[in-house]
């Protein structure tokens, strides 16, 4: 898995310590990354955050579905796993993440308009491949 080290100066962390730690990282299976904090929060808006507010929102609408729970399969137990976090974990990365986290909702929000308007054409087979397409080359990152 990727562990994120934000030095003060992401191009020249320098110190022997920060080699010796990034050593350690590796030998313990992760994959160091080195990024500035601003750029950390910005991707994690997108991979981490916004995956909660996504799930949480799914378990949120099936609440009120009537007979939603006798029909869910593994998709969407999936989808809503991240929704048992607890509020109490979250609140503080929310609030010290707003900027990054409004930018990916709202981008969020975005495509899933495009989706909708395009769900009953064929149109919609394109986000579909675009889709594919991003979902595999994520896993290959995760795996390299």
């Amino acid at each position: 898995r990727p562990y994120v080290l934000c030095p003060a100066d992401p191009k020249d962390p320098g110190k022997p310590q920060f080699e010796e730690f990034r050593d350690w990282i590796v030998r313990i299976g992760a994959r160091p990354i080195v990024l500035d904090a601003d750029e950390h929060d910005r991707l994690v808006a997108f991979t981490s955050h916004v995956p909660q507010l996504i799930s949480t929102a799914l378990a949120s609408i099936l609440a009120d579905v009537e007979g939603a729970g006798a029909v869910a399969g593994p998709g969407v137990l999936g989808l809503t796993r991240l929704a048992v976090s607890p509020f109490s974990i979250w609140r503080d990365v929310f609030r010290t993440n707003e900027k990054h986290v409004e930018e990916a909702l709202s981008r969020l929000i975005a495509k899933l308009k495009d989706i909708q308007e395009c769900v009953t054409s064929d149109t919609l087979s394109i986000e579909f491949e675009r889709a594919a397409a991003a979902a595999k080359d994520l896993r290959e990152k995760q795996s390299s």
